[in-house]
């Protein structure tokens, strides 16, 4: 044994339980020929510091094991060396076992090797495989991992399933959406530099939520490291078609860079204290007579003034994009045990843009048409600015070794600035043979504080049993101040003029047609949502007592989540839908819309008589305001046991009572009586049958037994067959329920919540046969089936562009999955063939996920369509959604003795649905986008690197059709652009 009294090293390790892999709590660690050594905490871990350099023999003991000693264990100076150990209980051995020192894993391997003893089916990625990626947040990172889209690259959707039906969870606690009108967590809002790993988990089991079809996330985040770091990070990004360019964008505020609005898109005072005031805003529709209502249409247009009176998005040259990240951490004793901490600081700026998109509305008028008949074409302008910044502080604490209480707190704050211009031609029946332009802006703030105290306690005088708890309390605030949308038509001098605005000189005919369109409209929207999330667990193994691997669990958990959402209207209103072509002072006006809002806004006498060519108008906010909480309380018991040595069963109950409940701010019998009348429509209820509703019947109150059941085959040491069958249920979103509506900017469509929704029930049934050949590496095969019962859809909308949730009687979903990661230097020697040692550092994954849903369409006007159509007609189609297949294929090289990394990954989806189309007129889909990236990461010296990215190389258009006799017609077309990027990285240890 070689030693150096001058440096020391460390010693990290695991010691699990050969059959079962569970943690063998307070197992004696020694280094022999020291008097260095330790005792395992509650997972199994160990730690001993300050061991002199040199190689050692590592002896392990624990009662009821058989002495294991690690031979040549070398201790490095200022190094942290790493060991496993699975030990076999006495029974099972005969003779001691010597092993020898395994090497540091990887990440990406250590995940496999727990997916491997994992009870329920189950895939991640950890930190270091997103780091090769060069994912910049969650949302990039998921879309690795197999059957998982993430769609505009914040809501998750697994095995092509989304919102209700997939689950989002931080360090496995529930989280609360930052978006109204989705459940799912905006994934973007969660740096790569904060992630330790993500698992996605698709079957079932008792002790996990059981409002999951698609499957459930776990985001984990870092936590304290071994020994001090600090790291710096700096990333600067050029997109080729954005950088450097003008984009439309919404007006910009001089703290947009910190993702807050500065205070200048609030609604006026003037206006606040008006609505406050007892007479409110005055009504200009009812101001005619100038000796009555002089005065307060002088006061009316005091108020409409008050406002900004830009509402067109202004041109803006986009800079580069920035991102900036700082992280450190260190451990300590104190009293003898470990106490760490995390703190980590991350920002991103990042600008997206087109100028050359399409934009369609097209509809089918007859049976008989050869054609699609076109409403809108539209040349199509967007641009975004996005802020992303965030912190995460994690301390931990383990007391007397079998005690760990933890605290985490995060902080993410994120906005969107939105602008949107459309050119084009209107021959809608409103308004035929027209020429149409809208602006839309948006900015759009959210932040989210959670905060996390959790704590593992092992229990060795009672049988090694295992306690944890955590309680979780997350603050949402979404913000959407002065949310603006102007459009109008116009006459034009040709139809080849339309694109180009050119109205017809002699007789414009400018108007803002409230009969076709959404009038000039300002929004400002505010949601809080908070939720409170208590659980606890409790492990006992009862090997010891039964004579054989017995391990039951029971635990309970208690979610309540509260969300206050708030809307306010105010849209502009003239005395005629056509712009008047003289002024608000008389004079001869030329319609500008830069000026409308300058010369239009004011007050005229015609004699008697007022006129106001145009003035602001105030809807009452309880018609767009809601309140709504949800609460699920579960208790659940299971059992993990083996009935042969080489057959494990996990299987138990899940008791689930959920209560969802939303209201509107008016609750008034009239607006009482209106939702009776649709709680009639949607029963097929007769109108002279009187229903005894309150707005206490709004929502879900439902008591669900679940029960599970996984099992898992060891056909060897390296694979398995897992069989699973699990009844989850997928409750409709808040904002599903709330009995209120919204407009959509973007797309147009009004959407209609759903008070009487009822709850989906899904049974889910699974089988995957795995294969672990060597360590990182897997090849598997699963198919899976879902027969869900009361799969919420939203139907088909009206001619008047309104749509709603509806519950359809039953749907199917069957889908296989298909995955290998393989090095290449052993794939060529399992064909007998000997191969460079070079090819040792390349690893290549590939995934595949094919789908088939069917879903009956629901009752209303989309089925009656169908009948009238073609009464033999399949009253089936797929979800919205739903794609037919996911691909992801990567390869990577990797020298770790020159620091050099490369990673290619190619992604692309199957054509899918994402909007059900009136009538008879054909759905729009959006179609395949194969998405490659290159990454490139090298070490420069000792504690520097860089990483070079190009992603969306191919820089494929986003593409949505209608299809009719086989052609194509373009609802929306454009491209994103391809972007690069270079990052530097110091690292002070």
């Amino acid at each position: 044994m070689e030693l150096s009294s001058q440096q020391t090293g460390s010693l990290k390790g695991t010691v699990l339980d050969k059959e079962n892999g569970d943690a063998l709590i307070s197992a004696t660690v020694f280094v022999r020929g020291t008097q260095k050594g330790a005792n395992t905490k509650f997972d199994g871990t160990f730690l001993i510091k300050d061991i002199p350099v040199g190689t050692y023999d590592i002896e392990i003991s624990y009662v009821g094991y058989k002495k294991y000693e690690i031979k040549g264990v070398t201790i490095s100076s200022n190094k942290m060396n790493s060991i496993e150990v699975q030990m076999l209980s006495d029974v099972a051995l005969t003779d001691e076992v010597v092993v020898t020192a395994k090497a540091v894993k990887e990440t990406g391997a250590a995940l496999l090797k727990d997916r491997q003893k994992a009870a329920a089916f189950s895939d991640a990625i950890g930190a270091s495989e997103i780091a090769k990626s060069g994912g910049s947040d969650a949302g990039d990172a998921i879309k690795k991992i197999t059957g998982a889209t993430v769609v505009g690259g914040k809501h998750l959707m697994v095995r092509g399933l989304g919102n209700r039906y997939s689950k989002t969870q931080l360090n496995g606690a529930a989280m609360p959406s930052a978006d109204p009108d989705q459940r799912s967590v905006h994934l973007d809002m969660f740096g790569s530099n904060m992630i330790e790993n993500i698992t996605t988990v698709k079957t079932a089991t008792p002790d996990r939520p059981g409002d999951f079809t698609g499957g459930a996330v776990d985001i984990k985040t870092k936590s304290y490291p071994d020994k001090y770091f600090t790291s710096v990070s700096l990333t600067s990004g050029y997109n080729a078609q954005v950088t450097g360019n003008d984009m439309v964008i919404g007006k910009r505020g001089s703290t947009d860079w910190l993702g807050m609005d500065d205070g200048n898109r609030a609604v006026p005072q003037a206006i606040t204290n008006a609505i406050n005031s007892e007479s409110g805003i005055p009504n200009g529709k009812s101001l005619f007579r100038v000796k009555d209502h002089l005065a307060q249409a002088n006061q009316l247009i005091d108020l409409t003034n008050s406002f900004d009176k830009s509402m067109a998005p202004t041109s803006y040259s986009a800079p580069s994009n920035q991102s900036f990240s700082l992280s450190t951490g260190n451990q300590y004793e104190i009293f003898d045990s470990p106490f760490g901490f995390l703190a980590s600081l991350s920002y991103d700026q990042s600008y997206s843009s087109y100028t050359n998109g399409e934009f369609g509305r097209y509809r089918l008028t007859g049976m008989g048409n050869d054609s699609l008949f076109p409403d809108y074409i539209a040349r199509d302008s967007k641009g975004t600015q996005s802020v992303h910044w965030g912190g995460l502080f994690n301390l931990a604490y383990t007391m007397f070794k079998y005690h760990e209480i933890g605290f985490n707190f995060m902080y993410n704050q994120a906005a969107d600035n939105f602008g949107r211009s459309q050119t084009g031609y209107y021959n809608g029946s409103a308004i035929p043979d027209r020429g149409f332009q809208s602006y839309t802006s948006k900015f759009t703030e959210r932040n989210l504080f959670t905060y996390q105290l959790h704590g593992k306690h092992a229990i060795p005088a009672f049988l090694n049993a295992k306690l944890d708890w955590q309680v979780s309390i997350s603050d949402n605030q979404m913000l959407e101040p002065d949310a603006r949308f102007f459009a109008y038509d116009y006459n034009p001098n040709s139809e080849s003029d339309v694109m180009r605005l050119a109205p017809d000189a002699t007789n414009p005919e400018y108007t803002v047609n409230r009969s076709a369109y959404t009038e000039p409209s300002r929004i400002f929207r505010r949601m809080n949502e908070n939720a409170y999330n208590y659980t606890a667990n409790l492990e006992i193994p009862l090997k010891s007592v039964v004579d054989f691997d017995l391990t039951v669990k029971t635990g309970t958990s208690i979610l309540r989540t509260e969300r206050d959402f708030n809307e306010r209207w105010f849209v502009y209103q003239t005395t005629s839908n056509q712009i008047q072509s003289t002024d608000a002072a008389g004079y001869p006006y030329q319609f500008d819309p830069e000026t409308l809002f300058d010369k239009m806004i004011g007050v005229r006498t015609n004699g008697n008589f007022i006129d106001m060519p145009m003035f602001i108008s105030y809807t009452d906010p309880n018609a767009f305001s809601y309140k709504a909480t949800m609460d699920v309380n579960a208790f659940y018991a299971m059992a993990d046991f083996k009935v042969f040595d080489f057959i494990r069963l996990i299987g138990g109950v899940r008791l689930e009572s959920s209560k969802l409940n939303a209201v509107p701010y008016d609750k008034s019998d009239q607006k009482l009586s209106t939702y009776k009348s649709e709680y009639k429509a949607i029963n097929n209820i007769d109108d002279s049958v009187n229903v005894d509703i309150t707005f206490a019947d709004f929502g879900i109150d439902k008591n669900d037994l679940l029960p599970s059941l996984n099992s898992v085959i060891e056909l060897s040491k390296s694979s398995n067959i897992r069989l699973a069958y699990s009844k989850t249920i997928a409750r409709p979103n808040l904002r599903e329920i709330a009995p209120y509506s919204s407009f959509d900017f973007v797309g147009g469509f009004i959407y209609l919540g759903n008070p009487f929704l009822k709850r989906s029930l899904i049974d889910n049934y699974d089988f995957r046969l795995e294969w672990f050949p060597n360590v990182g590496e897997i090849l598997a095969a699963s198919i899976f089936y879902k027969d869900i019962e009361n799969p919420i859809e939203l139907n088909q909308p009206t001619v008047n562009d309104q749509v709603r949730y509806q519950n359809s009687k039953r749907g199917t979903i069957l889908g296989a999955e298909f995955e290998f990661r393989k090095n290449l230097l052993k794939t060529i020697s399992m064909f007998g063939l000997e191969a460079p040692d070079w090819t040792e550092r390349f690893t290549y994954s590939f995934n595949l996920t094919l789908t088939h849903s069917e879903v009956e369409i629901p009752d209303g006007r989309e089925k009656t369509n169908f009948i009238e159509t073609d009464p033999d007609a399949k009253l089936t189609r797929e979800f919205l959604g739903q794609s037919p297949y996911v691909v992801n294929f990567d390869i990577a090289y990797s020298n770790q003795e020159i620091g050099t990394d490369l990673s290619m990954n190619f992604n692309v989806f199957g054509r899918r649905l994402t909007t059900v189309m009136f009538g008879i007129t054909p759905d729009v889909y959006e179609n395949p986008r194969p998405d490659l990236n290159l990454i490139y990461s090298q070490r420069i010296y000792k504690n520097w690197s860089m990483k070079i990215a190009a992603k969306n190389i191919l820089d494929s258009y986003t593409l949505f059709t209608q299809n009719y006799n086989g052609t194509d017609y373009n609802s929306q077309r454009y491209q994103l652009g391809r972007q690069f990027s270079l990052n530097l990285n110091y690292r002070f240890e």
